[in-house]
This record gives structure tokens, sequence and C-alpha cells, in this order.
């Protein structure tokens, strides 16, 4: 098993949602970082982070619904 997807499974575990985020991201596991979104509450930092990781890499229909549960 790939370390990165051991270190996946442990902040799932952990229910790490800032790392693991952080982690789909370097991997570049978009889809998994897409469903991500809808487990994090709404107004959290961490959705404005992930729509602009997001847009970072020009898939803008995930981080429009990332922005708009963070509501800014």
């Amino acid at each position: 098993m790939l370390i990165q997807t051991r270190i996946i499974i442990l902040y799932l575990q952990g229910k790490n949602a800032e790392r693991l985020a952080e982690a789909l991201y370097m991997v570049e596991e978009f889809d998994g970082l897409a469903k991500l979104i809808h487990s994090i509450p709404e107004g959290s930092n961490l959705l404005h982070d992930i729509g602009d990781k997001f847009v970072s890499v020009g898939i803008c229909e995930h981080a429009v619904p990332a922005y708009l549960r963070a509501g800014k």
C-alpha cells in the first residue's frame, strides 16, 4: 500500500478533515475531496480552503459548492 493511501486512511479514521483535505489534494484525489465538502459543517473556513484548492487546478464545478457552503 502506498504511503499516501495509508495517510489518507489514518486521517479518515481520525476524522481530521483539514489534514484529509490536504492529503487528498496532494495526491490529486479530487473526487474524494469533492465528497468531503458535504461532510464539513456549513460556514467552516476549511470549505473556503477546499474551494481555493479546486480553483488552483481549474476545477470550478467543485469549487462553487465549497464556496457556497462556506458562505463567503
